[in-house]
């Protein structure tokens, strides 16, 4: 939902036009064509984008889309997202301790003392795209709860799907390209077996 709101906020055209003109930085994707036409996104291209997103001083990497952003949208806007992104990278690391499940829960306090200006600036849509006036979103509500589910399970990245979707690719999309579309699971079989 965060990227949707920032793209509703200053327009598909112009975030992208402001990704394209980033910096090429060492270790980091860069999206030259911009985000809003990205389709079926994997989890390791969402981190990637994540990783032009937002900032965490616990990664030591700062982002690009709050400073592409924060002259053209309010200063709450930018407090409430930089929250959200907060917790969504502080959540995604593999050695968590006490302070920074206290920062998760700091980063959800300010979200949601923030999250008015979303509503207010009718960036929340539903799928008929009407403005929605209230946050029951599920995937929200669940944050509620991320804390407690850090402490019962323990660190998320290991609950990634980021595995079964690379062999997908490699085992079942990829072979698909060197088939005629028919008799497709024998012809992948065998193009896997040629490759063994």
């Amino acid at each position: 939902h965060d990227v949707k709101w920032i793209l509703r906020a200053i327009g598909d055209v112009e975030l992208d036009r402001r990704f394209a003109l980033l910096q090429l930085r060492s270790g980091y994707r860069h999206f030259p064509s911009g985000i809003s036409l990205l389709k079926q996104v994997t989890g390791c291209e969402h981190r990637d984008i994540q990783r032009s997103l937002g900032t965490s001083p616990h990664l030591l990497t700062s982002g690009y889309i709050l400073g592409l952003i924060a002259d053209c949208v309010r200063p709450k806007f930018v407090i409430c997202v930089r929250a959200l992104f907060d917790l969504q990278y502080l959540s995604q690391l593999h050695n968590l301790n006490i302070d920074i499940l206290n920062d998760i829960t700091r980063a959800l306090e300010i979200f949601h003392q923030f999250k008015q200006i979303i509503l207010d600036l009718s960036l929340h849509v539903g799928k008929s795209g009407a403005a929605m006036t209230h946050f029951q979103i599920p995937k929200l509500e669940l944050l509620q709860s991320i804390v407690s589910c850090i402490k019962w399970l323990g660190a998320l990245p290991q609950l990634s799907a980021d595995v079964t979707e690379r062999l997908h690719i490699d085992l079942i999309k990829a072979p698909r390209e060197n088939t005629n579309n028919h008799d497709y699971y024998p012809q992948i079989c065998r193009h896997l077996n040629h490759n063994e």
